[in-house]
């Protein structure tokens, strides 16, 4: 391969990484029917995290998370809902949202909550 060749598979590789560090931060979501997928991520180029991290939903509809990588726990934090289950790497958890409001989740390995605040790998899903 020539050099500028490999100079275009470089940066076609490196907008890829980019665009996928950065998928996470809109409000947009992967969806089949009624059902909304959030996939938790690792890899050697970002730290772990739900892609996306935000997703905004109308009541009635079941949000999937997906373990694609890794282990994780999912958990429900915040004072308006409960939800805790183990997602092992290939694994896959759904849960109906019926009414209206904002909903946190984290992992509990991959982050850090302190005085309700969380940090890492963190997430919300708005029911509208």
């Amino acid at each position: 391969m020539t050099g500028s060749r490999v100079g275009i598979v470089v940066a076609s590789i490196a907008a890829l990484l980019m665009v996928t560090a950065f998928a996470g931060a809109v409000d947009a979501s992967p969806s089949r029917g009624d059902v909304t997928t959030i996939l938790a991520v690792a890899s050697t180029y970002s730290s772990p995290h739900w892609t996306p991290n935000r997703v905004k939903i109308d009541p009635g509809t079941r949000v999937e998370w997906s373990a694609v990588n890794d282990d994780h726990v999912l958990e429900a934090y915040g004072d308006n809902w409960t939800f805790n289950r183990s997602l092992p790497e290939g694994a896959s958890v759904t849960k109906r949202f019926r009414h209206r409001g904002i909903f946190l989740f984290r992992c509990t390995i991959h982050s850090t909550l302190v005085n309700g605040v969380c940090q890492g790998m963190c997430g919300k899903v708005v029911v509208h």
